[in-house]
């Protein structure tokens, strides 16, 4: 009963931290120089900070790959948000407001941009100071951008980015030539991280199995 129990603590306490985040996965667009994507897994997720909105983005890819150049969309479908500033970087990782190219759209423009209404770039020269992949020995790293939501809201927030009128792209190096990816919608919210999930599937299991042997 105490093993149950401690899974029902750690469920509660998963959704309260993370009820609010959403997940959006970044697809490629441009690959001019024909990289090899196979391995590549990019993504944000967004949560409601109560007068801002937290970007965190993160770099799963299980091949060598560097967060260079962050941008985000001018601002469609009514939504007004503020200023925007960079909240927070794991070990490795520096980015500063600004950089080049200022839209992200290399050639004849595939992505239709309606213009940068922020970008963050990391540091220059090299080596980058991106957010690379990690493997399971190591601390993933990350990057956290909050933007004021002005005139706007979460929750408006939340459906421009989902239904694509609001995007987020990146510029991506070190494969190692570079590509482009953007977002495209969010994906299933997962109120819990998979680990907790695991650890709670095999509590449950044990103390089942556990029960079992005590009425045989």
């Amino acid at each position: 009963m105490k093993l149950a129990g401690l899974f029902v603590g750690l469920i509660a306490a998963g959704i309260a931290g993370s009820a609010s985040a959403m997940i959006f996965p970044l697809y490629v667009y441009e690959n001019s120089h024909g990289a090899n994507t196979n391995g590549l897994d990019l993504w944000f997720d967004v949560t409601d900070g109560g007068s801002y909105a937290e970007f965190t983005f993160h770099n799963s890819s299980t091949i060598a790959a560097n967060i260079a150049n962050i941008y985000f969309e001018a601002s469609g479908a009514g939504l007004d948000l503020g200023s925007s500033w960079i909240a927070g970087e794991s070990s490795g990782v520096d980015f500063n407001a600004g950089g080049s190219p200022s839209n992200p759209a290399p050639g004849q423009n595939p992505l239709g941009w309606a213009g940068t209404e922020a970008r963050y770039r990391a540091r220059n020269p090299a080596p980058h100071w991106g957010i690379g992949n990690t493997d399971s020995q190591q601390t993933p790293e990350w990057l956290k951008i909050r933007f004021d939501y002005g005139q706007s809201s979460y929750s408006e927030l939340l459906s421009d980015l989902g239904d694509g009128d609001f995007r987020v792209a990146q510029h991506v190096t070190g494969m190692p030539e570079s590509i482009w990816t953007v977002s495209q919608g969010p994906v299933d919210p997962v109120p819990l991280p998979a680990s907790i999930w695991l650890l709670g599937s095999g509590l449950v299991g044990w103390a089942g199995a556990s029960r079992f042997r005590k009425r045989a």
